[in-house]
């Protein structure tokens, strides 16, 4: 299971590294990163929620553009046969109407149309697909504070559920009085089945909330809510290897960067991922407050 507790570790232990060998050599390297041409990025997603389900569309730029994104707008855009409307405010941002929701089991396809990513007065079609698996039967979750060292302390959820049969994939995030503090990607929890596999699951660490973190401090009351989404195991890699490439790695022992892998295609290339999972949510309320922070 990656959490982040392993991140804390490794930035110590990485600083440490760097404190020596920045005091070993000083030698100025300059980097000459070239242009490259256009592409489309997707960031979309289906769930079984009952909601305004979404896609975003932006353009790539150069990697010391300082701009931000360009986004994609006057495409036809659709999930299966849902179609989706550009946002009033936010340009870029495609919306399902309100009462629309995934169905574990059945695969959906998104189709990007009417877009010339390129400029070059022809028009690109691209497409996605992606199967909304499912998820473990939740019983409850546990909340407890944990001190490692005096810098080191946290809140440990723990889940208790039954696992299915097939081998499954999840994706933890955590909400606090029903706000999402675990908001980033490098603050998602990806686990997968292979110690667990259909059984029941007592009380595993998936998720924490930080108290160096003025969001994710817990009071007495505050309602804990732990969202399980059932993935699947090529979103599961792209989490992995989009946490990998843009929380930065440790040169020494790291192989040589790679692209994050996309489940677009069509068009002149594109980079994004579109993804459809299932949701299961089961919620705490604290009573105490542990140890204060």
């Amino acid at each position: 299971m990656k959490t982040r507790i392993f991140h804390i570790v490794k930035f110590i232990a990485f600083s440490f590294l760097f404190s020596w060998f920045s005091t070993s050599c000083t030698e100025r390297i300059d980097i000459d990163l070239d242009e490259t041409y256009t592409r489309l990025v997707v960031d979309g997603q289906i769930t079984t929620d009952t909601t305004s389900h979404f896609v975003k569309l932006t353009k790539t730029a150069d990697y010391f553009s300082n701009k931000p994104a360009e986004p994609v707008t006057g495409a036809s855009v659709s999930i299966n046969s849902f179609s989706l409307q550009e946002s009033d405010s936010v340009p870029g941002l495609y919306l399902t109407d309100p009462n629309v929701y995934g169905i574990i089991g059945e695969t959906y396809t998104l189709t990007i149309d009417n877009v010339d990513i390129d400029n070059n007065g022809e028009n690109e079609f691209y497409t996605a697909s992606s199967k909304i698996k499912t998820i473990a039967e939740g019983d409850s979750i546990d909340v407890v504070y944990r001190e490692i060292t005096d810098e080191v302390q946290f809140w440990e959820i723990q889940l208790y559920a039954q696992d299915p049969p097939e081998d499954n994939y999840y994706l933890f995030k955590v909400y606090i009085n029903d706000t999402l503090v675990t908001d980033t990607v490098d603050e998602y929890v990806t686990q997968d089945d292979q110690l667990f596999n259909g059984n029941y699951v007592p009380g595993a660490f998936v998720q924490s909330l930080s108290p160096d973190k003025p969001d994710e401090v817990l009071e007495k009351g505050d309602v804990v809510t732990l969202e399980a989404n059932g993935i699947t195991q090529d979103y599961y890699k792209f989490i992995i290897e989009l946490n990998s490439e843009t929380g930065g790695s440790n040169p020494l022992f790291s192989g040589p960067p790679a692209n994050v892998r996309s489940n677009i295609e069509g068009g002149n290339g594109a980079v994004g991922y579109f993804s459809a999972y299932s949701v299961r949510r089961l919620s705490k309320t604290i009573t105490n407050v542990y140890k204060k922070p």
